[in-house]
């Protein structure tokens, strides 16, 4: 029978490859949950977690209130290099886009999810206040760069969205005096996911050239390649060629964006209505 989660490990969605990396891994201990285990002596792999099921996994403990339980394990000295996991989930939505970003851009977000990494071990013990602070920072400008690349970075902004959203959570626990922030704060995250969708259609229909009448039809280009609708109808060679530009959408789509609108985003807006369990 298939188990709420079981759309994190289909192998039709993006997942992360197994990779060495570190001295831990990602495994699946139960139906419910991920947690971090000790690896093998020999090689020590990333298992294939779909990004969603982390940051869905992130969201939903924020909805628990079991954020200390999931700081200690995301964040234990010898857990997964937080850098690392971002950097290969935004190496293979480059290889699913063709499209890499600038090694300037990927430098910027390598030392905050760096330095958000540090700011959270630190944390875990006495959760002095003035470390939260900066873990807000560090977290949102690094939120802030994932908007900039909007699909590009989907899985860094739902991993590190939700992280701010658990440094929020703690903020307005240690000071009773303010209170929305994180239901505020979700509600903008929800709105920018809302701009991935169109963006991504924008960029897919630009890799298609217009037609041109070609001597037995029409013409057109996808990303440099030629597509040919032989006969002389206008209208059934635009036909074949939305066609096309949709179905090449609807297949980035599923690989990219279905993961977070399915997975991450109801869980994000169940924290604007401000429900906890």
């Amino acid at each position: 029978m298939a188990n709420e989660h079981s759309a994190f490990f289909n192998p039709t969605v993006l997942l992360l490859k197994s990779t060495p990396i570190n001295d831990t891994f990602w495994s699946r201990q139960d139906e419910e949950e991920f947690n971090f285990s000790e690896g093998s002596d020999n090689q020590v792999l990333v298992v294939p977690v779909q990004w969603a099921a982390i940051a869905a996994l992130i969201a939903k403990k924020i909805i628990e209130k079991l954020i200390d339980k999931l700081i200690d394990q995301m964040f234990a000295d010898d857990a997964i290099d937080l850098h690392d996991l971002l950097a290969k989930f935004v190496e293979l939505i480059a290889q699913v886009i063709q499209q890499k970003l600038d090694d300037r851009d990927m430098d910027i977000m390598a030392h905050q999810a760096r330095s958000l990494q540090s700011w959270f071990r630190l944390y875990k013990y006495g959760h002095p206040p003035d470390i939260l602070d900066k873990i807000l920072k560090d977290a949102h400008d690094l939120t802030f760069q994932a908007e900039r690349f909007a699909f590009r970075t989907v899985s860094t902004f739902a991993i590190v969205g939700g992280l701010e959203l658990v440094a929020w959570s703690k903020r307005e626990t240690a000071d009773r005096k303010i209170k929305g922030v994180l239901r505020a704060r979700a509600k903008e995250l929800v709105a920018t996911s809302d701009s991935f969708r169109p963006a991504l259609e924008q960029w897919n229909a630009g890799r298609f050239t217009p037609l041109r009448p070609w001597r037995f039809g029409y013409r057109y280009t996808f990303q440099g390649q030629g597509h040919v609708v032989f006969g002389p109808g206008m209208e059934k060679a635009q036909r074949q060629r939305a066609a096309h530009i949709e179905a090449e959408r609807a297949k980035l789509y599923d690989q990219l964006l279905a993961p977070f609108y399915n997975e991450v985003q109801p869980q994000w807006q169940e924290l604007t209505a401000g429900r906890s369990r």
